[in-house]
């Protein structure tokens, strides 16, 4: 299970790489789409899933707590951001034949 510290969003080192996790999956799958569906195909879509609720969960926290600043707000809106990048990315086609993805792999 994924947790998060709810005390400061924003400087929560937990959210922090979360976050270069997740912007790195998008900035990979931006590069090489047939990576990137390999990628979702291997589970990343049910691990994102499980991560959006636990964005929700956290912005309740924060719209309820009195503590919390514009800069948690943002650091939760961020993430979310980055993981719709990785969950729904442009899906242009598959670029190679299947015997090509076949010649390609080992």
């Amino acid at each position: 299970q994924i947790k998060i510290s709810t005390t400061r969003f924003n400087t929560s080192l937990e959210l922090k790489n979360l976050q270069r996790v997740i912007d790195f999956l998008a900035k990979l799958s931006k590069l090489d789409p047939t990576l990137g569906e390999e990628i979702g195909r291997a589970g990343s879509q049910a691990v994102l899933t499980k991560i959006f609720v636990q964005i929700k969960r956290c912005i309740s926290i924060a719209e309820s707590s009195c503590e919390t600043t514009e800069e948690d707000f943002d650091a939760l809106m961020d993430l979310q951001n980055s993981a719709c990048e990785v969950y729904s990315p442009t899906i242009r086609g598959m670029p190679f034949t299947n015997e090509e993805l076949r010649y390609r792999l080992p």
